[in-house]
């Protein structure tokens, strides 16, 4: 299951007829899913059920290449502060070189290693602790999606 979610792309869905013309809204997740791996599937399918596309990385160098790859599709980054190679805020820094107007949220299940303070100063738009309720961490990347200024959440 585990090498699936590395280089995830989006599952094809149907759009009425009015939206044909419209983007689908994007979230890419990044996250090594080990633990996590139902509350990702959750997330995702959350965020799949309310009309975005959803990309997983497992680690910082496939998010970069997701990134990349699909910028122009991706309004939200969801990340692990403690992703494996590169750590959430140097995963961050390294989007905002490709896209300085990247909107990210962190999530972490370790509060002392990066204070909340740290990942706003790097730029978060929303901090989740683990483990969180999917249908609101969906429903903020969402909101995140549409309005890159909607409220922050800490």
């Amino acid at each position: 299951m585990t090498s699936q979610l590395a280089t995830s792309e989006p599952q094809a869905t149907t759009c009425p007829a009015s939206a044909l013309h419209a983007r689908q809204p994007g979230v890419l997740i990044a996250d090594t899913a080990d633990v996590m791996a139902l509350m990702l599937t959750l997330l995702k399918f959350e965020l799949e059920q309310r009309g975005l596309k959803v990309w997983l990385a497992l680690d910082g160098d496939a998010a970069v290449d997701l990134y990349h790859r699909h910028a122009d599709a991706i309004d939200v980054v969801l990340i692990d502060v403690h992703l494996p190679e590169l750590g959430g805020p140097n995963l961050l820094e390294i989007l905002r070189v490709f896209n300085p107007a990247v909107v990210a949220c962190f999530m972490t299940g370790r509060c002392a290693s990066y204070p909340d303070e740290y990942l706003m100063e790097c730029g978060a738009a929303g901090i989740f602790r683990k483990p969180f309720r999917p249908a609101e961490v969906a429903a903020f990347l969402q909101a995140l999606a549409s309005d890159p200024d909607a409220t922050t959440l800490v």
